[in-house]
């Protein structure tokens, strides 16, 4: 396992969970900074919200990685690294797919994952974006990327919309066998 193989090789780590929670992230950043690590990896709830802690590290000395959530603009030149998708672009992807499915018309529900979040917001506007015009988003509503969230989602989309749905899209595999 990653803590075993990170142990055995002489590096300290220490992991905190914001369990989707932009305020308590940005507590557990701070809790970070001062204990002046060699760096800081970060997977935001929210790249708005950590922007004033991102900088802080960076005034600390302290590099931040950032994953799957991109820093915003003003963050971009605090922030050592960004490894992750292009979540805009993925919502392309997933849009042109739905264009070839219904072609010119129908109705789509979308099980998106953390409310504000940078991979939501950026997936959900990339898939609208590039909709053909007669096909329609009934609903979005988040699951928070947990598979059992989106089970109760697609049950409240059917017992709203039942047979108008044409089509469902998941933000992530593991919330799409949820609703699949």
């Amino acid at each position: 396992n990653l803590k075993k193989q990170l142990k055995d090789a002489g590096i300290e780590f220490y992991m905190f969970d914001g369990k989707f929670d932009s305020q308590l992230q940005s507590s557990q950043m701070d809790d970070a900074i001062a204990m002046k690590p060699s760096a800081i990896v970060l997977f935001p709830v929210d790249s708005a919200a950590m922007a004033t802690a991102i900088k802080k590290a960076y005034d600390a000395g302290i590099p931040v990685i950032m994953g799957n959530g991109s820093p915003i603009e003003t963050s971009v030149k605090y922030t050592a690294l960004y490894f992750g998708p292009n979540n805009y672009e993925e919502g392309k992807v997933a849009g042109a797919v739905a264009n070839k499915i219904l072609g010119t018309s129908g109705n789509v529900v979308i099980v998106e994952g953390a409310t504000g979040q940078d991979a939501s917001i950026g997936r959900t506007k990339g898939f609208k974006d590039v909709l053909n015009p007669g096909i329609k988003v009934l609903a979005a509503q988040p699951a928070d990327w947990v598979k059992d969230k989106a089970v109760r989602v697609m049950s409240d989309f059917i017992t709203s919309y039942g047979k108008k749905i044409n089509l469902v899209w998941s933000h992530s595999d593991d919330m799409g066998a949820g609703v699949g």
